[in-house]
């Protein structure tokens, strides 16, 4: 199983394209990545279209992303 690795380099993957395709490649396990969905949160800065759209992608699993993507784009949580 390559997915544990997978999300290990997330964050020592060269930012840009080499991330992009890291994120991508971890959520191609879907419903197994879940796990993943923090280390994903954290790309938020750096990688901003991707991980919104693989965070998407996960729907209600990645309900702790709403606080962080809500700070990200300026608004308050009421």
């Amino acid at each position: 199983h390559c997915l544990e690795p997978l999300v290990q380099l997330i964050p020592l993957s060269q930012a840009g394209n080499e991330r992009i395709a890291v994120i991508k490649a971890v959520a191609a396990y879907g419903s197994s990545a879940t796990s993943a969905i923090p280390q994903i949160v954290a790309q938020l800065e750096t990688q901003p279209h991707i991980t919104t759209r693989v965070l998407g992608d996960f729907g209600s699993a990645a309900a702790m992303a709403v606080e962080p993507l809500r700070r990200m784009v300026g608004h308050s949580i009421e």
